[in-house]
């Protein structure tokens, strides 16, 4: 990759004037600050049973800390892409590590199930300015074929979170208790921060001088009517939901439906993730040679298929926890391919406000993630039938969505 990066003058030269020298080092940077708000989900997964008992809560009350953090991800992708287009990137994502951080520091003080779910919204609402703008500083400097590998890459090293994540946070659980988990994230978010401040410059040379809602407006009406967007806004956003409501149903459903222990529940968790990372990789490899729509419609089929499979095996009670898994990872696979397809195919019709078409496009998604968190979160106790049935209703509507509005050309 790197190489390939070196040889290219354009893209080379644009990462020495505004961002850093080293091409590694960039495309180190970025990967870190999507990897920050995904983490800060990943190493807490494995806490939820015990913050149950600690807090003297319920599931539902546990489960709101998802929701809240999906809810907060979604408005800080929606805002700080609108604000980067007018101001810039750097400024926005220094601001946001630092929300993230603040936030972080206060959850490992919390003593009530209120205060955390109002500290995740707070925390989610700094860290996803990171994730988005790490995305638009590629789209900044990068042609396409550059993007799709590059996304890809990001795509692949945001699986390090849910591969490490649920791992690490098992043994912090096990070893000091889940406010471990807090410690950890709070020091990582202290470190990237000091590292965007003294590496990361500004990528967006067209800044505007103010803000206008009314032309914030009106450009969010036009991506309203923008059948593309739409398309593969409402494509990824199911395939979120589908990915989703395994994240959010996985502690539960792990360590308390078949009864594993938080770092036995940190590796199976981590072990489906190796779909989901061959999923990014068949992207990187197949997405110059392959048109995108034809690679999305097939990685939809694949999708549908193991999680009605999955569905139908749990209805019928006979799935055990080694075939779930394998399912999950078939499906994570298409998941893996569906994302940085959809993230490169939904800004190449537009020229500028890519802050404004990013963050529209990515606060949907969470947002699809909060309305999976809250539906999750009405049932009592989670099982594989009600795990498996949210996925494979999202995948159905994902397929329809794909057939309607990617038609073969």
């Amino acid at each position: 990759m790197v190489r390939k990066l070196t040889n290219r003058q354009l893209p080379m030269n644009k990462i020495e004037k505004h961002v850093v020298s080293n091409p590694r080092l960039l495309v180190f940077l970025l990967t870190l600050l999507v990897i920050l708000p995904m983490l800060a989900t990943d190493v807490y997964l494995p806490a939820l049973p015990f913050l149950q008992e600690s807090l003297s809560t319920n599931q539902a009350n546990v489960m709101l800390t998802l929701t809240a953090y999906m809810i907060g991800y979604s408005s800080s992708l929606m805002i700080s892409g609108v604000i980067s287009d007018r101001y810039g990137r750097r400024p926005i994502i220094l601001a946001g590590i630092a929300i993230f951080a603040a936030a972080s520091v206060a959850s490992i003080f919390i003593e009530s199930i209120g205060g955390l779910v109002l500290l995740r919204f707070i925390q989610a609402f700094g860290g996803g300015s990171a994730t988005l703008l790490a995305r638009v500083v590629v789209r900044d400097l990068f042609d396409c074929n550059d993007q799709v590998r590059i996304l890809s890459y990001l795509s692949a090293g945001l699986a390090l979170s849910p591969t490490a994540g649920p791992i690490l946070g098992g043994m912090l659980v096990e070893s000091v208790g889940w406010r471990g988990t807090f410690v950890f994230i709070a020091a990582f978010s202290l470190i990237l921060f000091t590292l965007a401040f003294l590496l990361l410059r500004e990528s967006h040379t067209h800044c505007k001088n103010k803000l206008s809602l009314l032309d914030t407006l009106i450009e969010l009406r036009l991506l309203g009517t923008h059948r593309e967007f739409i398309a593969y806004t409402l494509i990824i956003s199911l395939a979120w939901s589908i990915y989703f409501s395994f994240i959010a149903s996985s502690s539960f459903l792990l360590q308390q439906y078949f009864d594993l222990g938080p770092v036995a529940y940190g590796f199976s968790f981590s072990a489906v993730i190796i779909g989901y990372i061959a999923g990014t990789v068949f992207t990187r490899k197949r997405g110059a040679h392959t048109s995108l729509d034809s690679l999305i419609r097939r990685a939809s089929i694949l999708v549908l298929l193991a999680s009605s499979l999955m569905l139908l095996f749990s209805a019928l009670e006979v799935i055990n926890l080694f075939f779930l898994l394998l399912l999950v990872a078939v499906i994570l696979f298409g998941v893996g391919a569906i994302f940085p397809a959809t993230q490169v195919a939904v800004m190449r019709p537009f020229k500028s406000n890519f802050g404004l078409v990013a963050g529209s496009f990515y606060a949907f998604e969470m947002f699809f993630g909060a309305i999976t968190g809250g539906i999750l979160g009405l049932f009592k106790s989670i099982s594989p039938l009600i795990a498996s049935c949210m996925m494979a209703i999202a995948a159905l509507l994902m397929y329809v969505t794909i057939r309607i509005m990617l038609p073969h050309k």
